[in-house]
């Protein structure tokens, strides 16, 4: 997996963001708002190719957490970005 291209971390009055392209309408974008884990995991994988264990091992050494609920996590993580197009096979 990988972060898609052209994703855009922004900063507005205060709250973390991330500016998704649309390749199908290049006036259209999606923003969503991302929390402190989701925008370091997010600076963490850019520009890798990455598995979800990955990013199991990313959490569980960061909040040494369980690797059991690191990987229920990192995979209900997955899930929610490639909903909204911010991960690409």
């Amino acid at each position: 997996m990988k972060i898609v291209e052209g994703a855009k971390k922004r900063e507005i009055s205060g709250e973390v963001v991330i500016v998704i392209p649309s390749f199908t309408n290049l006036k259209k974008k999606k923003i969503i708002s991302v929390n402190k884990t989701t925008e370091w995991l997010l600076q963490e994988l850019d520009h890798k190719d990455f598995k979800t264990s990955d990013i199991t091992n990313l959490l569980h050494k960061k909040y040494n957490i369980d690797k059991d609920i690191a990987d229920k996590d990192a995979i209900k993580w997955v899930r929610a970005l490639k909903k909204y197009g911010l991960i690409v096979k």
